[in-house]
């Protein structure tokens, strides 16, 4: 028997944000055979992805605009990372901001299983920011949330298709929610987890 790892080419994905690859990971075994029976072989390959995935590089997303500094989204937008594979995996954390200043609102980000109507695998949110501080303008930050949003998800296992829904039914269509970065996947959950909490009201 014997196994061979093969790593991606590394390179700028979607808007230039960089792609960390993958590691495909081949096993192969073959038998010796007899007289009377040639050698037989079988081979497993795996595909293994970071624990850290770019939010611009989803291998599927609808109402995304994708940028050099994050992805922003409008409600009812989603994307959908193929072949994750969530064993022993607790909690998801979801690097997004919202700035007052671009009109941002904040919403609720959901983790389904397969598409944007797949079953529900759990929820969080990020509030919207403060308003622009009086006399904001030119070379002022203004309002401005970075949260990481800590969801915990139910035990599953093996490779699954995994869908990020961003919703906010209390804003127009065609304003932006917030801008995301990159999803980490995480064995364990964190002090700031929402375990035990229901999806936010949006």
């Amino acid at each position: 028997p014997y196994t061979t790892l093969f790593r991606s080419h590394q390179g700028p994905g979607r808007g230039g944000v960089q792609d960390p690859g993958v590691v495909l990971m081949r096993a192969v075994y073959s038998d010796r055979g007899d007289d009377f029976a040639a050698s037989l072989t079988s081979q497993t390959i795996t595909l293994l992805k970071p624990a850290r995935l770019q939010m611009a590089n989803a291998d599927q997303m609808k109402g995304v605009v994708t940028g050099r500094f994050g992805s922003t989204v409008i409600h009812g937008a989603h994307v959908v990372f193929k072949d994750v594979d969530l064993t022993q995996i607790r909690q998801v954390d979801v690097s997004a901001f919202a700035s007052s200043r671009q009109n941002q609102t904040g919403g609720v980000i959901e983790l389904r299983l397969g598409g944007p109507a797949g079953e529900l695998l759990g929820a969080g949110s990020l509030t919207a920011p403060e308003p622009n501080p009086p006399g904001g303008g030119r070379g002022r930050r203004g309002g401005f949330r970075r949260d990481p949003v800590h969801i915990v998800i139910r035990e599953e296992s093996g490779l699954k298709d995994l869908c990020l829904v961003f919703s906010n039914e209390k804003t127009d269509p065609e304003v932006t929610l917030m801008s995301v970065s990159r999803i980490e996947f995480l064995p364990e959950l964190t002090e700031n987890s929402n375990e035990g909490q229901s999806s936010p009201n949006f």
